[in-house]
C-alpha cells in the first residue's frame, strides 16, 4: 500500500458526514458498464433509500449529482471513504488494491466480479477463515511497512515464508515475528 492518501474533498467529507449509513460503490477505472446496467444499478440504490421512489423520475436527477442521498464523482479517494466512519459497507469488483483497502479499513464488502482475477479474489474473500488471516496479515505488515520502510520487503519475505509465523500471537493477540534482530533500530 502507498505511503499517502488522498483525503476527502470538502463535497466528499460533508456527504459522508450527512449520511451516517453510507455505501460506496466503485467498479475501478477499467469496468465498462453498458447505460442500461448504469439505470438497473441506480434503480436498485434507489430502492434502498425509498422504498416508494419514483425512480423513472430521478434518474436524471441522481446523473446531475442531484440527489441529496446520492453522490457520483467521476474519481473518489477510495481508501480516505473507506476510512470514514460512516462509510458501512462497500460494493466493489473486488480487484486487489480494493480488496485491501477493504480489508485494512474492515470496511464489509460485497463483491462483483467481473474481469481478470476479480472472480477468484472473490472467492478468497467469501472464505470467512481466509479474509480473518488476510486481514490480520496485511495490518501487521503494514504496522511494519510504516515504522520501518527501509526493512519493510526483507520482513515481508520473512513473514510470508515462515513457518514459525502462522498463528503466534502476542500477550496482545497481535501478530509477531520471532526474529527480534530485525525489528531492531
Amino acid at each position: 500500500m502507498p505511503d499517502t492518501f488522498l483525503g476527502l474533498t470538502p463535497v466528499l467529507d460533508s456527504f459522508l458526514n450527512d449520511h451516517p449509513r453510507t455505501i460506496y460503490f466503485a467498479l475501478g477505472t477499467n469496468v465498462i458498464i453498458s447505460p442500461q446496467n448504469v439505470i438497473i444499478i441506480l434503480k436498485s440504490f434507489l430502492k434502498l433509500i425509498d422504498q416508494n421512489s419514483n425512480s423513472s423520475n430521478q434518474i436524471t436527477s441522481i446523473l446531475n449529482n442531484e440527489n441529496p442521498h446520492i453522490h457520483i464523482s467521476k474519481f473518489s479517494p477510495q481508501f480516505a471513504i473507506l476510512s470514514h466512519v460512516n462509510t458501512k459497507l462497500f460494493l466493489s469488483h473486488g480487484g486487489a488494491g480494493s480488496s485491501h483497502e477493504s480489508m485494512y479499513t474492515a470496511t464489509p464488502m460485497l463483491v462483483l466480479p467481473i474481469l481478470g482475477d476479480q472472480p477468484r479474489n472473490a472467492e478468497l474473500l467469501e472464505s470467512a477463515d481466509s479474509l480473518k488471516k488476510n486481514t490480520e496479515r496485511l495490518q501487521f505488515l503494514t504496522k511494519i511497512n510504516s515504522k520501518r520502510k527501509y526493512r519493510a520487503a526483507d520482513l515481508i519475505e520473512i513473514v510470508m515464508s515462515s513457518a514459525k509465523y502462522q498463528g503466534v500471537k502476542d500477550e496482545n493477540g497481535e501478530l509477531k515475528v520471532d526474529n527480534e534482530n530485525l525489528l531492531r533500530d
